[in-house]
């Protein structure tokens, strides 16, 4: 007994001891890390902060440079241009007064030819300046430096590009008498490889139908202007040691510190202490849009060693010059490492004072951990003996023994966790069940939701795709002669178009569990147009047959979706066999039913159309088969099939016909889905002869507004080729501000839904509080939040569909145009 005390009370001690020394290292190790981190945190921001300043005024300094640069070399163009411009305005003079002179007592080829005379050995520009003069024909009049081109037709000379200048020049003079044209040339002296651009000013001489010109090449122009440039940015200076600097993009030097270095041997290769390759890091950052930041190490003028420094450069990609400015940044450097010593004096100060602390807490918890662990031996000798007792001979703990209220509480837990044991385990089970049930409800409803989900935003994208399909469509059928192939081919794009809307219908419908309109059809005419259709999409090895009964009777669906129906099934066989090259065979045919015919279906008595589709595939293991109709549920691989909807949808369009569905399927033995559908006795109504549609039309004036501009377009053409007149906007806020500029301008409005920065909605809102008269239509391709109560209660005339037809649009744009006037 003795010993056990004594190990409770070492043991006691001893751990409170190591918690205590251990905590307080703990704490001072967090303490000092996170005095250390909040240095860092500070340094980094303070050299952060010092970077980015340093860096937007080494940018800004810079651009001030670029944009001296750009400014000079603005004057400096114009400057060429008014040169150019006043030499040929004097060869002008020269040739008008000669005209003037001798017009009269001599012959236009004498003219001509004094004037030639005249200008043909007047040079400038340092010699490089001459005149030429070419007829409006097209016929070389003057050429001082190619004289054997004078007197042909040189309509067709091209330049080193292959403009055809003499035609460019002939086209500026037609079009404004005077003006510029930009040419390309090899120079006689220079690398015929290498190409000069050159401008040149041509000026219409009336007397003789000949316009003359001179030119200068750029480069030569260029030249002057670099140098120029070089000797007005050398001496430039910022802040105390700031200086800009210069290099081409090969690495030749062109001015630094003051001082132009050009010609003295390349720096491509300069590196810093580091390793980095200065000019090369600049050349590159310079080739960014807006230039860039390179960082390296270099000398100070006034030391020897290296430290860190910043530049900023910029490239001017046509001269291929490198323009920057550079700063030293260990100054900064300087500030933090003082702020170091002083944190780490303070460190040592505190640590001290932590540790003389320390050791008076050791002492405290020394005494009293003492005692603690003296009664907490003799309260666990007691509660060890009760327990002892209690489990063998299965009696609950005898409470009178223990004395510390701790254990006295963990002695009643036991007696009631005795007691309840049985009743844990008669609700842990029905726990278990419902939890389950819960779970399946849950997966369920989150399943039909995602379904919701998906087909919304199926029918706001799809729907805006068939859009411009079906609009385009009715507007080529209004073109093309009716029975010619051309017009047969766009019917057939319209059909399509106008099924896939049923289609986007169909699946709004299932997802909802709403009914779709219904008529006689006759599924062996839609199987076929199906089969069409999926046959294209399943292997050429798969072999397809089909037995179909012709005279099978109609059954009340909704075509569409008998036709969704086969595609599925179809699709789903191809897949099956895709693997082996098996064969799919399709049966259609008319049957009765008797009183349980089909175990496990509640289909009453009565004739139907069974639609069997077998394949040849691997079968269904029967683990699964319970699930294949669950939405989402799929053996497929990625990007084959629906994503598991295919089954689910079939399942819910046959039942909602008042149909079943079958499945026989083993393992290794193929699969067959049989359908049925109740046929009516009824007989099919004739298909009415397509009559030409009254479209309404008019002239008025129709505001349309959508982010498409496909959907767009097509709107405007339609209302157009009605006779409206329209303007367009694809911004929801232009189209508003438009109209508050002038709201009487409009007679009616045609809005989208879904728009970025501002809804359909919010639109027709501001626009009639503008103009309260003016009437709107809306359309949208889906929307939860818009329809024809929550559109009227806005103030909206009517609410369309997309995609829309013609018919539909035009009654519906004079249907609201017409009520304006009758309310």
């Amino acid at each position: 007994m003795w010993k056990n005390n004594a190990s409770i009370q070492s043991k006691f001690r001893n751990k409170m001891l190591l918690i205590v020394f251990f905590s307080m290292g703990l704490w001072s190790v967090i303490w000092i890390h996170a005095e250390y981190s909040d240095f860092k945190a500070k340094s980094a921001r303070l050299r952060a902060e010092y970077m980015a300043a340093q860096k937007q005024m080494l940018q800004s300094q810079v651009d001030q440079v670029f944009t001296y640069i750009n400014t000079m070399r603005s004057q400096a163009e114009a400057e060429l241009k008014s040169a150019l411009k006043n030499q040929v305005n004097q060869a002008h003079q020269i040739a008008e007064n000669i005209f003037e002179q001798n017009i009269g007592h001599r012959t236009l080829p004498q003219i001509e030819k004094m004037i030639t005379d005249a200008l043909r050995p007047v040079r400038f520009n340092e010699d490089r300046g001459y005149y030429f003069a070419v007829s409006m024909d097209g016929v070389e009049q003057l050429y001082p430096v190619r004289p054997e081109f004078e007197g042909k037709n040189v309509l067709d000379l091209t330049d080193a590009k292959g403009n055809l200048v003499i035609q460019d020049e002939i086209d500026r003079i037609k079009e404004s008498g005077q003006g510029f044209v930009k040419s390309y040339w090899t120079k006689p002296a220079a690398d015929p490889a290498i190409q000069f651009p050159k401008i040149s000013f041509v000026k219409q001489f009336e007397p003789l139908n000949w316009y003359l010109g001179t030119g200068e090449y750029l480069d030569e122009f260029e030249v002057r202007f670099k140098e120029k440039v070089l000797n007005r940015i050398v001496d430039l200076r910022f802040e105390p040691e700031g200086y800009f600097f210069g290099s081409t993009y090969q690495g030749d030097p062109l001015f630094s510190n003051g001082k132009i270095t050009m010609d003295t041997g390349t720096i491509w290769d300069l590196t810093d202490p580091k390793g980095v390759k200065i000019i090369q890091e600049q050349i590159r950052a310079a080739k960014q849009p807006e230039g860039g930041f390179v960082a390296y190490e270099w000398r100070k003028l006034t030391s020897r060693e290296p430290v860190p420094k910043i530049s900023y450069v910029r490239g001017i990609d046509e001269w291929g010059w490198v323009i920057g400015a550079g700063v030293y940044v260990d100054t900064i450097e300087s500030i933090i490492s003082e702020n170091r010593k002083q944190l780490n004096a303070g460190l040592k100060k505190r640590l001290i004072r932590s540790l003389v602390l320390l050791s008076g807490l050791l002492c405290l918890i020394y005494f009293f951990s003492t005692r603690i662990s003296r009664q907490i031996g003799a309260s666990i000798s007691a509660f060890s003996t009760f327990t002892k007792q209690a489990e063998t001979r299965s009696v609950p703990v005898n409470l009178d023994g223990i004395q510390l209220h701790e254990f006295k509480e963990i002695a009643v837990c036991i007696n009631n966790m005795l007691k309840e044991r049985e009743k844990a385990q008669t609700a842990r089970k029905k726990a278990e069940e419902k939890q389950k049930e819960l779970q399946g409800q849950l997966l369920q409803m989150q399943k039909l939701e995602s379904i919701g989900s998906l087909a919304g935003g199926i029918a706001h994208d799809f729907n805006n795709i068939l859009f411009p399909v079906i609009g385009i469509s009715e507007l080529l059928l209004n073109d093309l002669a009716p029975g010619s192939p051309e017009y047969e081919n766009v019917r057939e794009i319209l059909k399509a178009g106008k099924r896939g809307s049923d289609l986007v219908n169909q699946i709004l419908t299932f997802s909802r569990r709403t009914e779709q309109e219904k008529m006689p059809v006759r599924v062996q005419q839609v199987l076929k147009e199906a089969l069409k259709l999926t046959r294209s999409t399943i292997s050429s090895d798969i072999s397809i047959t089909l037995d179909i009964q012709d005279d099978c009777s109609p059954v009340l669906a909704n075509p569409s979706r008998v036709h969704q129906i086969a595609m599925n099934l179809i699709t789903n066989a191809g897949h099956a066999v895709e693997s082996n090259s098996g064969c799919i065979n399709i049966t259609l045919k008319q049957v009765q039913l008797t009183d349980h015919a089909l175990p496990g279906s509640d289909l009453p008595p009565g004739p139907y159309v069974l639609l069997s589709v077998h394949d040849t595939g691997s079968g269904i293991s029967p683990r699964i088969m319970d699930k294949i109709f669950d939405p989402y549920f799929t053996t497929k691989e990625q990007g084959k099939g629906s994503g598991g909807l295919g089954l689910s949808v079939v399942h819910g369009i046959v039942r909602a016909h008042k149909g079943d569905i079958v499945v026989h399927s083993r393992p290794g033995e193929g699969t067959t889905f049989d359908v049925y559908l109740p046929v009516i006795e009824e007989s099919m109504p004739a298909e009415p002869a397509e009559e030409p549609a009254q479209i309404p039309t008019g002239n008025e004036h129709v505001m349309l507004v959508d982010d498409d501009t496909a959907i767009l377009q097509i709107e405007a053409q339609i209302l157009e080729r009605l006779g409206y007149q329209t303007t367009l906007f694809a911004d929801s806020t232009e189209a508003v501000a438009a109209f508050q500029a002038d709201p009487d301008r409009f007679d009616l409005v045609i809005t989208d839904m879904a728009m970025p920065r501002m809804t359909g909605a919010r639109l027709a809102g501001e626009i009639i509080a503008i103009r309260p008269d003016i009437p709107i239509i809306m359309c949208t391709g889906f929307s939860e939040r818009i329809n024809e109560k929550t559109a009227r209660d806005i103030g909206i005339k009517h609410l369309l569909m997309k995609p829309v037809v013609m018919s539909d649009l035009a009654r519906a744009v004079r249907k609201a145009l017409d009520s304006v006037g009758s309310t």
